[in-house]
């Protein structure tokens, strides 16, 4: 199947098609908006005479206080906050942990450098080279 035109012949098709649209305005069907207005002011009766949510009924005793966790809880954004920051706190550990000698090995496994380099010598541009040679 082959593309006829270029971009500019699309572009220019696009836009005429367009200014066809623009050409022939749509009226509005008899009514349609007096009922889109009937609709919205229903609506906003409707939400303006809900009854508001109340809270539970242990939080109406005077003096009571959510316990430091849920503090720790709303102040943090729930339990999908928590669940990053325990990650992010895992990764901080295992870095902390891992020494300069284990980042060496890992490039020399990894074939980044040989043991008799440094590390800071390291040629990550040599791995995209062999990457495009592949392909």
């Amino acid at each position: 199947m082959t593309r006829q035109g270029g971009p500019d012949d699309t572009d220019r098709m696009i836009d005429a098609l367009l200014d066809q649209a623009r050409a022939t305005p749509r009226d509005m069907p008899e009514g349609l908006a007096a009922r889109m207005l009937r609709d919205a002011y229903d609506e906003q009766a409707a939400r303006r005479d809900a009854v508001p949510v109340t809270a539970p009924a242990r939080q109406a005793v005077r003096g009571w206080r959510p316990g430091l966790w849920r503090q720790f809880l709303d102040a943090v954004g729930g339990y999908p906050s928590v669940a990053g920051l325990a990650s992010v706190a895992v990764f901080g550990v295992f870095i902390g942990i891992n020494t300069p000698d284990l980042l060496t090995q890992g490039a020399t496994t990894l074939g980044l450098t040989t043991a008799s380099t440094d590390l800071y010598m390291v040629d990550v541009a040599s791995v995209w080279d062999d990457l495009a040679a592949e392909q």
